[in-house]
């Protein structure tokens, strides 16, 4: 032993040796990234796949409210068919299962497109949250949101009516629209005697997003003269505001709304985009 300790060219073999152990022994610096690396494109996976939560479950639920309003008009068509072709002679139970089919149609029908409608504006934020790069929540608005815009809108109401809107006007900042519109509207309740079968309000309109994230909250209240009912016109909405760009105004709206005039009152749901 004490021979090989004297020995300087195994006492060097030796110390290169436990040096070659002892990097083996230790992660390098590469391995160190490459953990590094993982651990990050798990969080991004992660967080990408948080983010397709709201998009997936909007998906979810307009195919859900589709399928839906899909069953309920075969109901109603149904119901016409049983109730005009039957030649049977138990007339009446056959009317009780026609008007019981109808009944149900109408429920699905109207059930599914509100489900739809209330799908639309969860997978248009879920879109918009999921192509945010990093956290959605973090995001802010600046002046960008100044400028003149334009707002289309759809709605569909009770009593029976479906409208649309055009509202040219001026975003003074990122809370503040206003602007002038019109509103052709079909009547559909006019087929039981229940006022004009259209209406053709127009209006100035207000508008005020409440905070400054992608999801915000608003109200809008509208002031005008209907030309066809030849009396005031008054609307309010109280929504949500989806917004999709950094760069300008790019909005969804969708809202429960409410308008009155002389001849009518309804409340309904709106839809709808700014440019």
């Amino acid at each position: 032993m004490h021979k090989l300790l004297n020995d300087r060219g195994f006492v060097a073999k030796a110390a290169v040796l436990a040096a070659c152990a002892c990097l083996l022994s230790f992660p390098t610096a590469a391995q160190f990234r490459t953990t590094e690396q993982r651990v990050e494109l798990s969080g991004a996976l992660s967080d990408i796949q948080t983010n397709s939560k709201t998009y997936d479950f909007g998906k979810k639920t307009i195919i859900a409210g589709l399928s839906t309003a899909a069953v309920g008009g075969g109901l109603i068509a149904l119901g016409f068919y049983t109730d005009r072709n039957y030649t049977g002679t138990d007339s009446g139970r056959d009317k009780i299962g026609s008007a019981l089919a109808f009944a149900l149609g109408v429920s699905g029908l109207f059930t599914g497109t509100i489900v739809t409608l209330a799908g639309i504006p969860i997978i248009v934020s879920g879109k918009t949250i999921r192509d945010t790069p990093g956290d959605w929540k973090d995001f802010r608005y600046n002046d960008n949101q100044r400028g003149p815009g334009v707002i289309v809108s759809l709605a569909g109401s009770v009593p029976w009516a479906i409208g649309a809107s055009v509202e040219a006007g001026y975003h003074f900042n990122r809370h503040f629209f206003c602007g002038a519109g019109v509103s052709p509207t079909v009547n559909i309740d006019s087929v039981n005697g229940n006022g004009s079968p259209l209406y053709l309000p127009i209006y100035a309109d207000v508008r005020c997003s409440f905070i400054n994230r992608m999801l915000s909250p608003y109200a809008g209240i509208a002031a005008g003269y209907d030309i066809i009912d030849q009396e005031i016109y008054l609307g309010a909405d109280l929504g949500l505001r989806i917004r999709r760009s950094q760069q300008n105004a790019r909005s969804m709206w969708a809202s429960l709304s409410g308008e009155v005039s002389g001849s009518y009152m309804r409340l309904g749901i709106k839809m709808g985009y700014s440019f």
